[in-house]
């Protein structure tokens, strides 16, 4: 069996030339002889084979181009098709086809043109802009740490007060700290939280306020430090279960600080109106002083003789400062009734009697009113005296046993002393009158 080596088809055993595509083959002999002219004659016609479709058919290649057969195609799957290797092409890396300009030689590289020389320089501008933004990131971080440290992790872990609060040590308040910085040198010592202890150390008058000096000290203990900051410290000065003074002052603006096992000192000053005693009066050694962190304020700060004086907002509702006010009326005439016993049989002067929900001098009296007057005129006459008139027989008699009755506590001769000493003193005739106490 034989097939034609240019397509594959196949051949017969007397075929000289393939049927499909024309291609002789390799392994026909040669004829050594050339027909003559003669061969065209028709004796020699005569003598081929009466069957010519039985023989090869003769086509001289040279003379006749051979026509493509239709030779049935492999599978693409059994026998790859044929691939024809490029002439390799250096390209440049911005794949932009080069155009050959003449007078070029072949093998000489194309200056790059404005575009490629573009987009080259675009990664490292990339790059430089992404650097920029890690560095500005990193900084911005460690700014932001920075001042969290400063600002909170250092001042807690060292117990110590805001920086910019603690430099302060004395203000408009009048107070001092015997630590201003508020830092302890133990490392454990941690700032308190609780209300701080108060000791009364001394006190004063400035006009008609009261006074008071004060040592503070940190009350969790001798290993806490001192940082009163609190913007509503209820300060209340009593004599056992009564309120002698009340009112909420504000430490925010300028705190009271101290080292662990150290006092800081401050004055607070309470205006008439926030203090129910007389000051001269009181047995202080015995009185005490207790601080509130977080107190309600009742309306804004009170006005005082003395404008640098530390001044706090009224602790109490009205309500509130009628009960104390009532209580310290009714301590007043206890302690002032073996004054009046002394004025029996002698002429003195009655300043005022009141009663409650009384209507006059334009208002309606209250129990706050009425101490409040007799604390003015104890201030300017030290001698004034509070009594109740149902308790004396004066009174009694007259029947005006419902009154709350303040006297001079001067003693006259006469009745016209006593009248001079009215005028004398700028009283008019229904503010003073000269009385025989009986």
């Amino acid at each position: 069996m034989r097939f034609c080596t240019n397509c594959g088809a196949k051949l017969g055993e007397n075929d000289r030339f393939c049927v499909q595509c024309g291609q002789e083959r390799d392994d026909w002999p040669v004829q050594n002889a050339t027909p003559s002219n003669d061969a065209a004659s028709g004796p020699a016609q005569s003598e081929q084979p009466a069957d010519l479709a039985s023989q090869p058919t003769m086509i001289d290649p040279s003379m006749q181009q051979p026509v493509s057969p239709q030779v049935p195609q492999p599978s693409r799957s059994a026998v790859p098709a044929p691939t024809v290797p490029l002439p390799y092409t250096a390209q440049p890396a911005t794949s932009a086809a080069t155009i050959p300009v003449p007078g070029t030689p072949t093998g000489a590289p194309a200056t790059p043109t404005a575009p490629q020389s573009q987009s080259q320089s675009k990664p490292k501008q990339n790059r430089g802009l992404i650097a920029a933004i890690i560095v500005a990131a990193v900084v911005a971080v460690a700014l932001v740490g920075a001042l969290l440290w400063v600002l909170v992790i250092h001042p807690r872990m060292s117990g110590s007060p805001n920086p910019a609060s603690s430099s302060q040590s004395t203000g408009t308040s009048g107070k001092t700290g015997s630590d201003t910085s508020g830092e302890s040198t133990d490392p454990k010592a941690k700032a308190c939280a609780d209300a701080p202890d108060f000791n009364i150390d001394s006190h004063d008058m400035h006009g008609k306020d009261l006074v008071v000096r004060l040592k503070v000290t940190a009350s969790c203990g001798s290993g806490s430090t001192l940082n009163l900051d609190d913007d509503a410290v209820r300060i209340t000065l009593k004599d056992g279960d009564a309120t002698l003074a009340d009112a909420v002052y504000d430490f925010s603006d300028d705190p009271l600080t101290a080292k662990a096992g150290e006092d800081a000192e401050t004055s607070v000053a309470f205006a008439q109106s926030q203090y129910w005693f007389v000051p001269g009066e009181a047995d202080w050694d015995n009185l005490e002083i207790t601080g509130e962190l977080g107190a309600d304020a009742q309306g804004d700060k009170a006005k005082l003789d003395n404008s640098k004086d530390f001044a706090g907002a009224d602790a109490l509702d009205k309500d509130g400062r009628e009960k104390v006010a009532k209580a310290a009326i009714d301590r007043q005439i206890s302690h002032d009734k073996s004054a009046v016993d002394d004025l029996t049989g002698d002429y003195t002067t009655q300043l005022s009697s009141k009663q409650l929900n009384m209507q006059a001098d334009g208002k309606t009296w209250t129990y706050q009113d009425i101490w409040q007057q007799y604390v003015d005129l104890k201030n300017d006459w030290p001698n004034t005296v509070l009594l109740w008139s149902g308790d004396w027989p004066k009174y009694q008699r007259s029947g005006t046993t419902e009154y709350y009755v303040m006297l001079s506590g001067e003693t006259f001769g006469s009745i016209d002393d006593g009248w001079d000493w009215c005028s004398t003193n700028g009283f008019g005739q229904n503010d003073c009158m000269p009385i025989s106490f009986e």
